[in-house]
C-alpha cells in the first residue's frame, strides 16, 4: 500500500479529492445535486473519482479551448521532459497548473449541469435518459482519455530514444 501511495502524486490524490470534494458542495448548494458523501471512506473514493473526471474534462475541453483562441501555448514533450530534468520546481508549477485546469473545469461543469437542468424543465424526456446519457459520457470520456494518455506515453517512449 505504501508503494502505491509512493507512485501518485500529490496532484493526483489531494488535488482530484480536493476538486471533487468543492464540486459535491457546489453540486448540493447550486444545482441540489445530492453527492456529499457521509462515509469518510467512501467519500474520498467517490470524490477523487468525481476529481479524475474533472481533471479529464479540463484535459480533453478546457486546454483545447484555450490553445483554439490562442490564450494558451504549451511546450512540447521533448522541452516538457527537458526542464523537469533540470529543475526539480518545474513539475510543482506543471501540478499547479493542473489544479488551476482542473478548478476551471469544475466551474464549467457546473454551468453545463445548470443548463442541463434548465433543457429539463423544457424538455422532460432527458430526465428519462439522465442516467443513460451520463455513463455513455462516462464510457466515451474514458475511452477518449485512454487513447489520449497511450499517445503522450508513446511519444514520450519515441522522445527518449
Amino acid at each position: 500500500m505504501k508503494l502505491l501511495f509512493d507512485k501518485l502524486s500529490s496532484y493526483s490524490v489531494l488535488g482530484r479529492i480536493f476538486c471533487g470534494a468543492v464540486f459535491a458542495v457546489l453540486a448540493d448548494k447550486f444545482l441540489n445535486y445530492s453527492l456529499i458523501q457521509q462515509n469518510v471512506v467512501t467519500g474520498i473514493c467517490f470524490y477523487y473519482f468525481l476529481g479524475l473526471i474533472i481533471s479529464k474534462i479540463g484535459l480533453l475541453i478546457v486546454e483545447p479551448f484555450l490553445k483554439k483562441i490562442s490564450v494558451l501555448r504549451c511546450a512540447n514533450n521533448q522541452d516538457l521532459l527537458s526542464a523537469a530534468e533540470k529543475d526539480e520546481k518545474f513539475e510543482i508549477l506543471l501540478k499547479m497548473s493542473s489544479i488551476y485546469r482542473s478548478l476551471g473545469a469544475l466551474f464549467l461543469l457546473i454551468l453545463f449541469l445548470k443548463l442541463y437542468d434548465a433543457l429539463c424543465n423544457f424538455f422532460p424526456v432527458l430526465m428519462e435518459w439522465s442516467s443513460l446519457l451520463l455513463i455513455l459520457f462516462l464510457l466515451f470520456s474514458f475511452l477518449i482519455f485512454f487513447i489520449k494518455k497511450i499517445t503522450y506515453v508513446t511519444k514520450t517512449v519515441e522522445t527518449k530514444k
